[in-house]
């Protein structure tokens, strides 16, 4: 985080977004439910 506001690093920003969509990302797929078919899907929805 020191680098990306004291040196202006625009390369550690990019990084920074990633790692947070990608830890985004590992926590929705844990958490969302398990699909079971398009059906029941469609229905429910």
């Amino acid at each position: 985080m020191n680098e990306i506001i004291i040196k202006n690093n625009p390369a550690a920003g990019v990084a920074l977004a990633g790692l947070l969509i990608a830890t985004g990302n590992i926590v929705r797929v844990a958490f969302y439910p398990e699909f079971t078919n398009w059906l029941v899907k469609l229905l429910h929805s």
